[in-house]
């Protein structure tokens, strides 16, 4: 099940159509960027994203591009504890994060 098909009774469609295709997940975070028309809904989309996807217990929203010579962007915490720290892997190498 999508995150569009669960927000389908909670979203009109002309919000349903300016969600975002996809999302990044590095461990048990996931990144999500969402516009700022959908401000309001922010908190439905992530609590939508944590029932598909249920190995994540962090969902933050991505505020700005990547930038300057760190390669950091801003994040917003939507759902979860605020740990920003995660364990991923990538082909055979592993990154904290």
């Amino acid at each position: 099940m999508s995150i569009r098909s669960l927000l389908q009774d909670k979203l009109p469609p002309e919000k349903l159509a300016l969600l975002p295709r996809g999302f990044e997940v590095i461990g048990d975070i996931a990144i999500i960027n969402i516009p700022p028309a959908l401000d309001n809904e922010k908190r439905v989309i992530a609590e939508a994203l944590s029932i598909q996807m249920k190995d994540i217990k962090t969902v933050l929203r991505k505020l700005n591009k990547i930038e300057g010579s760190a390669r950091v962007a801003d994040f917003e915490l939507l759902l979860g504890t605020g740990q920003q720290r995660s364990t991923g892997r990538t082909a055979a190498f592993f990154n904290w994060m």
